[in-house]
């Protein structure tokens, strides 16, 4: 019989008494509590990372019979030995006060002391209470501390109350602050959260973790593999095929378009489909962004404007390995926050630096939507011409493709305006992704860099910008301009530097344009259409 969905089922042992399908992940799981004890791992929101750590808390706690038929009991002698199990789920915490926090802290530890008929005294400092806690337990056994979305209390008032965020992170460090010196009574730990912050705030004490987050042995730990999704999901897939007709290839490869991408280590073989967005699809059988659609976000683009960050560059962005694992509150790294929350990920190497973009087209659509609506204010009359957009572009009508362009830019609310002279580039590029053109900025060739390409089915669209009628690009670094260009010169530079070589197959329009910054719109364009390049 067909397993049900999952659902909003985050607890291991409900989920495997209502007979819920469970996408077995306990080899993993035993590889993890047989090589080491102390560990961290940053995952994604909605990523499985709560229900992990309830299959922990059912292992620690002896519920041998829930993992009948799963690997761990047909591949090992494992005895499911039972410990006394500290389990905190940081989001059922209330953190809008600091004072508020510490005393759901407390008050939580008091709940998990009440189950083993415990009494804490809270007028202590939270950092007593919680070794208070576990040195009672570890007499009866060493103790398993599972904590899951350690970071909620910051991430919860980022771009909004940045003290309040460092109040509640010094209150975490804190509470932290006992497990170090309890290594001896503690048979394992696992931490969860979104992010990772450096050795020298939170974890200052805590540097014997072991960070899984990039670990390559984990990298399926959490997420669905391709093997692990056709596998698991047959029932589904057969359901789907036969009421769309459509061939369960078919299938695969636009749920790998829509979900999959996600990379958590240097192997590029090891990619992982957003679970959550999965079940949903297996759930309504059409594909939407359940995923992007749970939960905006708003502070990251809050940080994009007020950083006036080039967002143009996320997509094929190079990046150190360090990148990844840390940030501070006192200065927030856009990428990093990026990659850690879900809208980046890997994908790939060149040389020693990753190369990050967006996982799928899930995500990508999603956060360019977003962005724009944010930066544009949702402003109705904007959007109702961006759609306007793709069809002149298709219908190779420049004329109505300029018309309209100018008629957006018109719209922008004007303490809206992004101040660098690039981000008009920018605005621009976002506007022609979010119609689902294929457009890439500052697109690279064997003879420099294109301001933007966009491609349709038919043609290929080469565009060079000057800004104020000079070079976008040394006019924004604040090198002195050496001339005032036109669009004739722009369309010159498209021809001598051969930027449009590589599509001599198809027709090509050479799209020369000039920003003026005084009128915030375009002042001159120009186009020629070169035909094809045979």
């Amino acid at each position: 019989m067909r397993k049900k969905l999952p659902l909003g089922i985050q607890d291991f042992e409900k989920l495997i008494k209502d007979n819920a399908l469970y996408v077995d992940k306990t080899q993993y799981i035993y590889d993890l509590i047989t090589s080491g004890a102390i560990y961290f791992l940053s995952r994604p929101r909605r990523f499985g990372k709560s229900l992990l750590i309830s299959t922990l808390d059912a292992l620690f706690s002896g519920k041998k019979e829930l993992f009948d038929g799963l690997w761990i009991r047909q591949n090992t002698d494992y005895e499911f030995p039972v410990h006394p199990v500290i389990r905190i789920d940081m989001s059922k915490i209330a953190n809008e006060t600091g004072a508020q926090y510490e005393q759901g802290l407390k008050d939580y530890l008091q709940e998990i002391a009440d189950s083993y008929q415990i009494k804490l005294d809270l007028s202590k400092p939270l950092k007593t209470c919680f070794d208070h806690l576990i040195d009672i337990l570890a007499k009866t056994g060493k103790v398993v501390i599972l904590i899951d979305e350690y970071d909620k209390a910051i991430i919860d008032h980022l771009g909004k109350d940045i003290e309040l965020a460092k109040k509640n992170r010094d209150i975490m460090k804190q509470f932290y602050g006992c497990l170090k010196s309890q290594d001896a009574n503690i048979r394992f730990l696992l931490m969860t959260g979104v992010s990772k912050f450096s050795k020298v705030s939170v974890f200052s004490d805590l540097n014997h973790l072991t960070d899984l987050t990039m670990n390559r042995r984990y990298a399926g730990m959490l997420g669905y593999t391709q093997a692990e999704l056709e596998c698991s999901f047959i029932d589904y897939f057969q359901e789907i095929s036969e009421s769309e007709g459509l061939a369960r290839q078919e299938i695969f490869n636009q749920m790998k378009e829509w979900y999959n991408g996600y990379q958590f280590s240097s192997d590029e073989m090891m990619k992982v489909y957003n679970p959550f967005s999965c079940l949903n699809y297996f759930n309504k059988k059409e594909f939407s962004g359940f995923w992007f659609e749970s939960g905006t976000p708003t502070f990251l683009v809050e940080l994009i404007k007020t950083q006036a960050y080039d967002f143009t560059v996320l997509d094929e962005y190079k990046a150190e390995e360090d990148m990844f694992s840390v940030y501070e509150l006192e200065n927030l790294n856009i990428l990093s926050l990026l990659v850690q929350t879900g809208y980046l990920t890997i994908k790939g190497k060149a040389g020693i630096r990753y190369i990050l973009g967006y996982p799928n087209y899930e995500v990508k659509n999603g956060f360019i939507t977003h962005l724009l609506k944010h930066l544009t204010r949702e402003n109705t009359e904007i959007h109702d011409l961006i759609w306007n957009l793709a069809e002149a572009l298709n219908n190779e009508d420049l004329e109505l493709f300029f018309d309209i362009s100018k008629q957006i830019f018109l719209e922008i609310p004007y303490d809206i305006h992004l101040k660098e002279e690039k981000y008009w580039q920018s605005l621009w590029y976002l506007i022609i992704k979010m119609v689902g053109l294929k457009a890439s900025a500052e697109y690279r060739t064997n003879r420099g860099r294109v301001d933007m390409v966009v491609e349709t089915s038919k043609s290929v669209y080469v565009f060079e910008l000057k800004i104020n009628g000079r070079d976008a690009r040394p006019y924004v670094s604040g090198m002195p301009p050496t001339r005032v260009y036109t669009p004739d010169d722009a369309i010159a530079q498209i021809i001598k530097k051969g930027y449009a070589d590589e599509f001599a197959d198809r027709y090509v329009y050479f799209v020369g344009v000039v920003f003026d910054l005084e009128l915030k719109n375009i002042k001159e364009w120009k186009v020629i259409k070169n035909g094809l390049q045979k």
